[in-house]
């Protein structure tokens, strides 16, 4: 097992779940801070660890608190949005990305006359530049999931 969990910015949702949902794991119930003790899960999560710590080695909880947030990062690898952490509340701070940022992705295709308003998020088309010239040829677009699965599929006039 990793010492460490990484979620970085750019991976894929599902990895994201993965990756928070193998971190809840390693933190624990919060719900069951002093039970795992009793049951004798001291080392099964990070609760059970503190929980440890208090109740068998005398440490002071506040000593505990300090210590564990020291222990943890939290790295922002660039990209849109925003990922922070204090060591002083403990808070892990995500900010998604702005409008800003996510328009900044998109841009116009002057050549096929798609024109695009950063400010607004909004594409236009030139009026004129799509003739009834533009469908003679049958089009199909197929949409699909990330499994590759067809989840709509459209056409064109004249399909």
């Amino acid at each position: 097992m990793a010492a460490r969990t990484t979620v970085n910015l750019t991976d894929p949702v599902s990895t994201w779940v993965t990756k928070t949902n193998t971190i809840s794991t390693d933190i624990g119930d919060r719900t069951q801070f002093d039970a795992q003790i009793v049951a004798g899960n001291a080392d099964s999560n990070l609760v059970a660890a503190i929980n440890f710590s208090i109740n068998n080695a005398g440490t002071d909880s506040a000593a505990v608190i300090i210590l564990t947030r020291s222990s943890i990062s939290a790295i922002d690898s660039g990209g849109d949005g925003a990922l922070s952490y204090d060591s002083a509340t403990g808070v892990i701070t995500y900010r998604g990305p702005s409008s800003a940022e996510v328009r900044a992705h998109f841009q116009k295709d002057s050549a096929n006359g798609i024109a695009f308003d950063s400010s607004t998020g909004r594409f236009s088309i030139a009026p004129n530049t799509i003739t009834s010239a533009d469908f003679n040829n049958a089009t199909t677009l197929t949409i699909k999931d990330v499994n590759g699965t067809t989840v709509k599929t459209m056409f064109s006039p004249g399909s």
